[in-house]
């Protein structure tokens, strides 16, 4: 038993629609629809057949706008501003670098900071940046990390403090981010490497 169907053959869509498709190339089909009406548009990180851009899969968080160069260690810590004051350069220094991050993610992932926890946070790490050698080779150590983690617990256990868990998440990330950027940096990896 055979069917008396029309044969099929795909379609050029050149301009309209997402791409091809079969249909028939003779008689009438009740069922069919047309092609031009494919349903939604395609969401924003799909490129459309033709159009080549690229499409990146790797989100940036505020807590990569931090940037350690503008940091430095030891006695070259640079201290910076909250503000520009005069003669300092916008998000110089530790305190500028904490600021570009509040003002990033000011939206999303930063905005429970208030600016006393953003001092806090300064402090926390300050302290340990402080005491590194100009020449050494990490500036927040596996020691440092925990020692920094260890009293930002102190402080928000402590009644009255605004410090919260929230704060002190946030913390570990601006931590462990500074952390990954010193290994970069030392290994030689990340953007500068393809140079």
């Amino acid at each position: 038993m055979s069917l008396n169907l029309p044969p099929i053959r795909p379609i050029n869509t050149l301009g309209g629609g997402l791409g091809g498709g079969l249909r028939p190339t003779g008689g009438s089909f009740n069922g069919i629809r047309p092609l031009n009406n494919l349903g939604p548009a395609p969401s924003p990180g799909v490129a459309h057949p033709g159009v080549t851009r690229p499409v990146s899969n790797t989100t940036r968080s505020a807590f990569d706008n931090i940037d350690v160069e503008e940091i430095g260690k030891g006695r070259l810590l640079v201290e910076g501003a909250y503000h520009k004051e005069l003669g300092t350069k916008r998000y110089s220094g530790l305190k500028g670098q904490l600021m570009k991050l509040k003002i990033a993610g000011k939206y999303t992932v930063t905005k429970n900071l208030s600016m006393g926890n953003i001092k806090q946070i300064h402090g926390l790490i300050a302290d340990r940046l402080k005491n590194k050698l100009v020449g050494s080779q990490t500036s927040i150590s596996r020691q440092d990390r925990l020692a920094i983690l260890k009293e930002s617990r102190k402080l928000v256990k402590t009644a009255g403090s605004k410090f919260t868990w929230e704060d002190r998440k946030d913390l570990e990330k601006v931590v462990n981010n500074m952390r990954q950027q010193y290994k970069d940096r030392l290994f030689h990896r990340g953007e500068d490497s393809d140079k």
